[in-house]
């Protein structure tokens, strides 16, 4: 009965969410009450011109947004008021050994994009309505809804007084509501408290009601929810760089500034059969913690190349192509190792749930909750 469905949990400072698939884990992820600034949210912002290809917009935020360049609007002055939207939120650039002030500020973009489950509308000169996949599914009138609800924010959204600026017009869905947004008829969604549960029928109501009926709450007897599922380990084990494969070996991961290294042991295992199970495991960690931006894997064992090498990156495709992860492989370094470039849009989910601990530095993490 639950072999597919979303898990909601609540805890004193943020809500976990896990989907599950044919009753194995297939996602984490997190909402935190006190986050403003989430991806696609639309402000109202100052610009603030350093040169005629860089510019940042005030939009209220700690750190002043950086405004991609884009030749089809018009150049902006110093302090003129524009409309812009989040499209990477600020994330951490020196990855675990940092402070937490060593955030690099988010992404803009004056291409405003708005999304429902069955289209996205892009708003401009030459506006578009781009087909989701679940719009191949939806009654013709249900779409037609669908398309005219968006046409009407968005001329409610280019109506909006821009003052006080900076001010947001817009706050882009959580990750919840994303995951409701594009969840199957089929999905249960599970809550262990009430008002996560309120909520999200309120946002399913007008967002997505067919799946209402789905969203309920957990008995007595499936408490705590994690626990019941069998995936509190799952979630434990994003708090850990060490991941042990069933063979004797095991896998670290470490974030850099620059990028994240995923080293390959293969302890008791020989090299072979170390580099199989950590080609499944990689693939899953890369899912579960969101990880993103450039990726370099050190394989056991792995020194030029040859047949094994390209045997391997085959294996390694199947098993990102199984996970649905957008990876762009570039293929293996003159010294064997194997480089993956990811979009950055979220915070890698361990740095989204840990601090910097100020006793060393910086040189640790520790949990927010």
């Amino acid at each position: 009965m639950y072999r597919n469905s979303i898990l909601v949990s609540r805890s004193e400072k943020l809500t976990r969410i896990a989907e599950l698939k044919d009753g194995e884990i297939a996602g984490f992820c997190a909402v935190f009450p006190e986050k403003s600034a989430s991806l696609d949210s639309i402000y109202s912002g100052k610009a603030i011109v350093k040169s005629s290809h860089l510019v940042f917009v005030d939009i209220g935020l700690k750190s002043p947004g950086l405004l991609k360049v884009e030749k089809q609007h018009p150049k902006l002055t110093d302090g003129q008021k524009v409309i812009v939207q989040i499209t990477r939120e600020a994330f951490d650039d020196s990855g675990e050994h940092t402070k937490e002030e060593s955030q690099k500020g988010v992404k803009l973009t004056r291409n405003i994009r708005l999304a429902n489950r069955y289209f996205v509308y892009k708003i401009g000169d030459q506006s578009s309505m781009t087909s989701r996949t679940a719009a191949q599914f939806a009654p013709a009138q249900t779409l037609e809804d669908s398309k005219d609800s968006l046409k009407q924010f968005a001329e409610q959204l280019l109506k909006s007084n821009l003052d006080p600026c900076p001010r947001l017009l817009y706050k882009g869905s959580n990750s919840l509501e994303r995951l409701l947004r594009d969840s199957s008829s089929s999905q249960r969604v599970l809550f262990d408290n009430h008002e996560d549960l309120a909520s999200a029928r309120t946002y399913c109501k007008e967002f997505h009601p067919e799946i209402v009926d789905n969203l309920t709450l957990a008995p007595l007897t499936q408490l705590p929810l994690f626990e019941h599922f069998g995936i509190e380990d799952d979630w434990e084990n994003l708090f850990t760089k060490n991941i042990a494969l069933a063979c004797g070996g095991h896998i670290v991961i470490e974030t850099t500034a620059c990028a994240t290294t995923i080293d390959v042991n293969q302890g008791s295992a020989d090299i072979v059969t170390a580099n199989q199970e950590a080609i499944s495991c990689i693939a899953k960690q890369l899912r579960l913690r969101q990880i993103s931006g450039n990726i370099i894997i050190d394989f056991a064992g792995i020194q030029q190349k040859t047949d094994y090498q390209r045997k391997l990156l085959l294996g390694f495709k199947n098993h990102i192509e199984h996970n649905v992860l957008d990876v762009h492989i570039l293929g293996w370094s003159m010294a064997g190792f194997l480089e993956l470039r990811r979009q950055k849009l979220y915070n890698p989910l361990t740095l989204e749930l840990t601090k910097a601990c100020e006793s060393c530095s910086g040189w640790g993490r520790l949990k927010k909750t």
